[in-house]
């Protein structure tokens, strides 16, 4: 069986503005330009953090070379080979990587204090709705299922943009466009978040905790 890896790193101090800056500067210009779609400065920061990771894990891997040729495409999905897949999410207190070789990834981070049946009755379908109503925990619900479906979307390539009633995230095995994609999820008691992972074949996990230093 094949293995993703999960990078996490949790943090709500960050280093001086210079030391950010010069890491920063670092990067390819692509990836500038994403981080600072991001006007609020921790939001900034956590992307950044998200792109730093990624080369930290790359150069790990030996694969260093990749990473200026990170490329997006029309999704917003990045890539730097055919031989292996990333994906990156943030939130409030956590930013996650998710890398695997030789299949697709997509991963998604949320904090644990957000839950609608309104939005749910508009994006969700009829089987989540209705399991969403037997919960007796809404938010953590409705985020159990958000981020099985976001991490799905993302994996599938196209994001946020397919339609989420389309298809159902109760089970770990989902048929969509006439193929299988597998969903894990990982409740992240430290920072009070749920982590979930969509992979185009099943796979085996690891989850690393990545101190925000290490990536500097």
């Amino acid at each position: 069986m094949k293995e993703a890896c999960l990078y996490i790193c949790t943090t709500t101090e960050w280093p001086n503005g210079d030391d950010l800056q010069k890491a920063y500067s670092s990067l390819p210009q692509l990836l500038k330009n994403q981080i600072d779609r991001y006007k609020i400065k921790s939001d900034w920061n956590r992307s950044l953090l998200g792109k730093l990771m990624l080369r930290k894990v790359l150069f790990e891997k030996g694969r260093a070379n990749n990473f200026n040729g990170i490329q997006c495409d029309e999704f917003g999905k990045y890539s730097c080979s055919s031989e292996f897949d990333f994906n990156i999410s943030h939130t409030d207190e956590a930013v996650v990587l998710a890398f695997a070789e030789g299949l697709k990834v997509g991963v998604d981070i949320e904090q644990n204090t957000k839950g609608s049946l309104v939005l749910a009755e508009r994006f969700f379908a009829e089987d989540e709705v209705a399991w969403l109503h037997k919960q007796s925990n809404l938010e953590a619900a409705f985020v159990h299922l958000w981020t099985r479906k976001e991490a799905l979307a993302k994996c599938y390539g196209t994001g946020i943009r397919m339609p989420l009633k389309s298809f159902s995230v109760l089970n770990e095995v989902v048929d969509y466009a006439d193929s299988k994609w597998y969903l894990q999820s990982f409740p992240q008691k430290k920072s009070n978040c749920i982590l979930s992972l969509a992979s185009s074949e099943k796979v085996s996990v690891s989850l690393h905790e990545t101190p925000l230093l290490s990536v500097l």
